[in-house]
């Protein structure tokens, strides 16, 4: 899935890439609904897209040290996107935020949404955390 803004930041899903991660590991996914709590406005899509793409930046950190322990040939393919490019992208986003929380009311209702998606995910992962433990 990809999706592009209005303001030049350019999304694609890394649903794929996880998929192919698993298959490399040989783990089998499980099928799990969850839907965000959000609006569908650009606003909750920017809140969105900061934790998604600033999880990705700090997963590339760890990745690099991991790398240190892997084999030469292991492939990660959850980040085959150049740092360059993810780079470019992470400016986008932080400027689209600057711009659309100029007021102190949008700052709050962009901090609020961000509090409410992290607190959404981490019932999704206490829930899975609880049927996956066969």
């Amino acid at each position: 899935m990809k999706i592009i803004f209005f303001i030049n930041i350019d999304f694609i899903s890394r649903a794929f890439d996880a998929l192919e991660e698993l298959k490399y590991m040989k783990k089998t996914p499980s099928l799990l609904n969850f839907k965000l709590p959000i609006n569908d406005d650009f606003e909750s899509c920017l809140c969105a897209l900061y934790i998604l793409e600033g999880s990705r930046h700090g997963a590339l950190v760890i990745q690099k040290k991991i790398k240190e322990y892997m084999p030469s040939n292991h492939q990660f393919y959850f980040f085959k996107t150049d740092i360059n490019t993810f780079m470019k992208q992470w400016s986008f986003i932080v400027n689209a935020i600057e711009s659309s929380n100029e007021d102190s009311q949008n700052q709050e209702k962009f901090i609020n949404t961000v509090n409410l998606i992290y607190t959404s995910i981490q019932r999704f992962y206490d829930e899975y955390s609880t049927i996956s433990t066969n």
